[in-house]
C-alpha cells in the first residue's frame, strides 16, 4: 500500500472514530440536559420545609455533566427562587442541599449518603438505585428517560411530593 493510500485510510479511520466519540459525547450531554429538566420539575413539584433564596442542588458528577446541568438550571426560577448548583467533593457538603444528584461515576457516594440524616434533601441518582437509598432514580424505559420515586424513602423525609409528579413516575 502506498504512503498516500495509507495516509488516506488512517484519516478515514480517525475521522470515523472522532465522529463516534463526538456522537457519544453529544448523547451523554443530551441525557444530562433531560436529567436537568427533570431536576427542575422535581423542584417545582416537591415541597420543602425550608428554602432560602435559592434551591441548592449538589452535584456528584464529572465536569461535563456539571456544566450541562448548570447551563440548563442556572437561568430558571421556581416559585420566585433560582438555582444554585454546587459541585460536591465530599458527602458532608450534602447537608445544605435541597437536591443531590449522583451520577453513575460517583455511585459509591450513595452508600455514605444513605447513612446520613438528610431530612430536607432529595437524593436523585442517574440510574436505578432506589433499593440503595435513592429517593428518585432515573431509568430508561422503551428508550426514553423516565424516573422512579421511592415513595417510602421520600415519606420518611419532610418532603411532600405532588400527586402530579407521583403519577408521572414509573
Amino acid at each position: 500500500m502506498s504512503f498516500g493510500k495509507r495516509t488516506l485510510l488512517i484519516s478515514v479511520i480517525l475521522s470515523g472514530m472522532l465522529t463516534i466519540m463526538s456522537s457519544q459525547t453529544m448523547a451523554q450531554q443530551s441525557i444530562y440536559k433531560v436529567q436537568s429538566l427533570y431536576l427542575y420539575n422535581f423542584a417545582k413539584y416537591i415541597q420543602w420545609n425550608e428554602i432560602g433564596d435559592n434551591y441548592v442542588i449538589g452535584i456528584f458528577a464529572n465536569s461535563d455533566a456539571f456544566a450541562e446541568l448548570e447551563a440548563v438550571l442556572k437561568p430558571r426560577v421556581v416559585n420566585g427562587k433560582g438555582f444554585e448548583l454546587r459541585k460536591l467533593k465530599d458527602e458532608s457538603e450534602m447537608t445544605d442541599c435541597h437536591i443531590v444528584f449522583i451520577d453513575d461515576s460517583h455511585a459509591a457516594r450513595l452508600r455514605k449518603a444513605s447513612g446520613m440524616e438528610l431530612k430536607n434533601t432529595l437524593i436523585v441518582t442517574a440510574s436505578d438505585q432506589n433499593d440503595n437509598g435513592s429517593n428518585i432514580s432515573f431509568v430508561v424505559v422503551d428508550n426514553k428517560l423516565k424516573f422512579k420515586i421511592n415513595t417510602e424513602s421520600v415519606e420518611q423525609k419532610t418532603l411532600v411530593v405532588s400527586n402530579n409528579l407521583l403519577a408521572l413516575g414509573v
